[in-house]
């Protein structure tokens, strides 16, 4: 792999954090992922090692709706 190209996205994660905490407190909440988290490289994704299955896109979005929820069921 490309060195600068790695420490390029290795620097960005890193500030991902940052950017989403800075948006919160600015009063526009944001919710940070780990797509992966949960992911089994031996069931969830293809062949190409790289995109997910069926079962891995059921998980992605399990992981995406049970992160959203809260903001899209407020109850005041």
């Amino acid at each position: 792999g490309n060195a600068a190209a790695q420490a390029e996205t290795a620097a960005f994660a890193a500030a991902i954090p940052g950017i989403i905490a800075e948006k919160t407190a600015a009063g526009k909440p944001c919710v940070l992922i780990d797509d992966f988290a949960g992911t089994d490289v031996s069931t969830d994704i293809t062949g190409s090692n790289v995109h997910w299955n069926d079962a891995g896109y059921e998980k992605a979005a399990q992981r995406r709706a049970n992160a959203i929820r809260p903001y899209i069921y407020k109850t005041a």
